[in-house]
């Protein structure tokens, strides 16, 4: 999930702001992020406070199935 952040942000310069469990699509062995319809640009007035608030969602969500997560 890392890398696929990781990759939304630096390679497509975008942040979903709304990432959740509920927007992953786990197929294949790989994630796929869905609902990508209100990305922003990494250079959006908000840009910042929308990637903390979807690492949270991301990380509370592995958090309550025991994974461990970066800080």
């Amino acid at each position: 999930m890392l890398t696929v952040m990781r990759l939304l942000y630096q390679e497509c310069k975008l942040i979903h702001a709304d990432l959740s469990e509920y927007n992953l699509l786990y197929y294949e062995n790989k994630i796929n992020v869905i609902d990508v319809s209100q990305s922003v640009e990494h250079d959006h007035p908000q840009a910042l406070s929308f990637l903390q608030r979807d690492i949270k969602n991301i990380n509370d969500f592995f958090k309550k199935k025991g994974v461990k997560v970066f800080s």
